[in-house]
């Protein structure tokens, strides 16, 4: 045998089922209770569909029963056969009365209608009640998810290290794809596309929706990994094209849009979000049930009009819109990585499948050292897979990935438990893998191997591992804990008050004794006020410029070259505890919105219950808090007539004293009878607009949807605007950071004031 193989074969003894009996999941077991745990029946909504339950490891003839029925509407369950809004229940015949044959199978039945709503479960007893088995009907519409990708020129720009957008683009949309393909979150009709856009739409898989299959990960992984950054953002086309694919009303229509800049290619997406060079994405609006739903993950950017008009077409379209904090990757101080590309591809997979159950347990990141303890999570009962992503910063074929990967061991309890696992990754070139275990599965069935416990992920020595970094995952299916996390504001301004609120609840009943913070992180400093002070002067683009390209690309030139620019952004970490109201409601206001840019907020929802033992859940979202008002106080105008030709320079200044960058296309001017010439960013945080036509007629300027102006344009003045001037919050690096004190009364606990989180090397 060539010895080139033996990884291969290591790599396959090592999680070489062992042996195991016919039994489905969610057959009842006749011999051990433990393995009785709560299990999910799912149908699709349109297919009838029959699911039969059987007795696993059966002894004698035996009598079947209904406990606990709970169906929204309808009564107690009586007899051998309960129906209820189309969905039926039936016991073998007789059962209840005399004992049947073990081989005789309990039945589910639907008829494809439309499903109950409010949570549907039930329990079923064999014998004289020892063995039993609770189940919840899920009911879901099959998937259609198409991607649009950003591959313009500046996706070439350096993130991290060495790592450009494009790549760790690249890492995160084949780590999402192997996570939605994986057989505990993919259904058998569920469908999956996508295309790239920089000037036009480019379709490397073809313009076919694929079924989402791991063969269909492994497809698109081939055909994404040569795809290089160029051309302009026609983020419009690429919407309009995936758009013209989800077509099928049968199925949800799920858009992930990724983006790294300002679109500069007609036509353009409205910045309301709501319709692509004045067509609409859906029909009506509000978007109605059942149309279009789009998520948008952006990079982090000082640009106002980029950020909003992302979070505009999420939430118009009943999304969600993740940022990252600025391309640079951070860590807090549990080492959870924060704001970073993967983080949030991540959470959007969770937030696509919000209604079919994934939730992230815990997300970690550091170098890879022998011995040593990579994660620790508690996890709860009733959990039906378990799935472990390790991503490395570096990527391998399979052969030599087999020994790095046999130096990964989890355990529970203590017991080494990887051999149960199924592992799994996509492509034959590939830096990212999955360890999956389904508590239901024959194999895990014949180790009497539960979910509930103490997990951990370790590493041994192995010098094939050792100085690599690793990112790690650890996502739970859990069909029965519910928790949805909500922030009040939409589009807050510095100085509001955010309102966040998390709804728990386990089988439908609320939670009230749980542990829910919201940990918020704010850049230390505004990012536009440090632009627009720091002295560097870019050139404009000559290829495709935009209006506020300068403003941007001064941004990502200090991002790379100026390491205290990146020490200005650091996040300060901020512990909001939520309060429990009633009815498993948790809430907290958060007033430390003192600065203008993209915030992280890191919700955390832990306990104990009796139902479901203990359980430990995050969910990452991002906030985009606008600049303060602009102060006509403050700010300066110089006006100058030459020929006909009005310019004017305008320098706005906040009512907390900042200035503010990448706002060219943030202004909005109407003067019908002038003509607006240009704006240009100065970069110093003043912008000179240049008029011609009727300068004497009247118009109106805004600035961030701010009246600044209204009146004739040669007359332009920053005095008729009424603003409440607020003191200068403008932060010096050395100054420590306010106490903020949320209102509820609620204690805020900052971590380490005078130590920013630390970034990733």
């Amino acid at each position: 045998m060539n010895l080139r193989h033996y990884p291969i074969l290591l790599f396959v003894l090592l999680f070489l089922p062992g042996l195991t009996y016919a039994v489905d999941p969610q057959d009842i077991d006749a011999a051990n209770q433990a393995n009785n745990t709560a299990f999910t029946l799912q149908f699709i909504i349109g297919q009838p569909k029959t699911i039969q339950i059987h007795i696993a490891n059966p002894g004698a003839n035996t009598f079947w029963g209904f406990g606990s029925v709970n169906f929204p509407g309808c009564g107690p369950a009586g007899g051998e056969i309960y129906t209820c809004q189309g969905i039926t229940l039936r016991l073998p015949a007789n059962s209840t009365t005399t004992p049947v044959s073990p081989t005789l199978p309990a039945t589910v039945e639907w008829t494809g209608a439309s499903p109950p709503l409010g949570v549907v479960n039930f329990t079923l007893i064999i014998g004289d009640g020892t063995f039993s088995r609770t189940y919840t009907l899920e009911f879901r519409q099959p998937l259609d998810v198409f991607f649009v990708l950003d591959k313009s020129g500046s996706m070439g720009t350096v993130t991290s290290g060495t790592t450009t957008r494009m790549s760790a683009m690249k890492t995160a949309v084949n780590g999402f794809l192997g996570k939605l393909s994986d057989p505990a979150f993919a259904g058998s009709t569920d469908r999956i596309g996508l295309n790239f856009f920089d000037t036009g739409v480019t379709l490397p898989a073809g313009a076919a929706m694929l079924p989402l299959t791991p063969a269909t990960a492994t497809t698109l992984n081939t055909a994404i990994n040569p795809v290089s950054p160029s051309g302009s953002t026609a983020m419009g086309a690429g919407v309009n094209d995936a758009k013209s694919k989800l077509t099928d009303a049968t199925h949800t229509r799920d858009m992930i849009v990724f983006t790294d800049g300002e679109q500069n290619v007609a036509p353009l997406v409205s910045n309301d979000g709501q319709n692509v060079g004045g067509v609409n994405i859906n029909p009506s609006y509000p978007a109605p049930a059942n149309s279009i739903r789009l998520f948008t993950i952006g990079i982090g950017s000082p640009s106002s009009t980029y950020l909003n008009t992302l979070k505009n077409m999420a939430s118009a379209n009943r999304g969600q819109c993740l940022l990252t904090s600025n391309g640079i990757d951070f860590t807090n101080s549990d080492g959870v990585p924060i704001g970073n590309i993967d983080a949030v591809f991540t959470q959007t997979f969770i937030n696509l499948l919000h209604d079919a159950s994934p939730q992230l347990v815990k997300f970690t990141s550091g170098p890879i050292v022998s011995g040593q303890q990579l994660i620790d999570f508690p996890l709860n009962r009733n959990v039906e897979d378990l799935v472990i992503e390790i991503k490395l910063n570096k990527s391998f074929e399979i052969p030599s990935l087999a020994p790095i990967l046999g130096s990964i061991r989890v355990s529970r309890n203590g017991t080494d438990v990887t051999g149960l696992a199924t592992p799994r990754w996509v492509g034959n070139y590939l830096n990212t893998y999955w360890l999956s275990f389904s508590f239901n599965s024959e194999r895990a069935r014949a180790a009497n191997l539960q979910s509930d416990g103490t997990w951990q992920v370790s590493a041994i020595p192995n010098s094939a591992a050792q100085g690599l970094t690793y990112r790690l995952a650890v996502i739970a299916d859990d069909h029965l804990l519910d928790y949805t996390c909500t922030q009040s504001l939409l589009r807050p301004k510095v100085n509001d008050t955010q309102h966040f609120s998390v709804k728990l609840s386990y089988l439908g009943k609320p939670i009230q004794n749980a542990t829910v913070t919201a940990t918020v992180y704010r850049p230390k400093e505004e990012i536009g006020d440090l632009i627009a002070r720091n002295p560097l002067k870019v050139r404009a683009p000559r290829i495709n410029p935009d209006r506020s390209a300068l403003g941007i690309l001064k941004y990502q030139t200090l991002l790379l070259r100026d390491p205290n620019f990146v020490k200005a952004l650091t996040p300060i970490e901020t512990e909001v505890p939520m309060t429990h109201q009633s009815n498993g409601q948790y809430e907290a206001d958060f007033s430390g919105l003192s600065v203008a840019g993209i915030y992280q907020v890191l919700f955390r929802i832990r306990g104990t219950d009796s139902l479901s033992g203990t359980y430990d859940r995050v969910e990452m979202q991002s906030m985009y808090v606008e600049p303060a008002p602009i102060d006509p106080a403050r700010s300066t105008v110089v006006r100058k007539t030459v020929n006909g030709i009005l310019t004017v320079t305008m320098k706005p200044v906040t009512t907390t004293g900042k200035l503010v960058s990448a706002a060219a296309d943030a202004f909005n001017v109407n003067a019908p009878q002038a003509r607006l010439n240009s704006i240009l960013d100065n970069q110093d945080g003043s912008y000179t607009l240049t008029f011609s036509g009727n300068i004497k007629s009247v118009g109106t300027i805004h600035l961030f949807n701010q009246k600044l102006f209204s009146g004739r344009i040669d007359a332009i003045k920053l005095t008729n605007v009424d603003v409440i001037r607020q003191p200068d919050t403008r932060l010096d690096p050395t100054t420590p950071v306010r106490r903020v004190t949320p209102v509820r009364r609620n204690p805020v606990r900052i971590t380490n004031p005078q130590t920013p989180i630390r970034r990733n090397p």
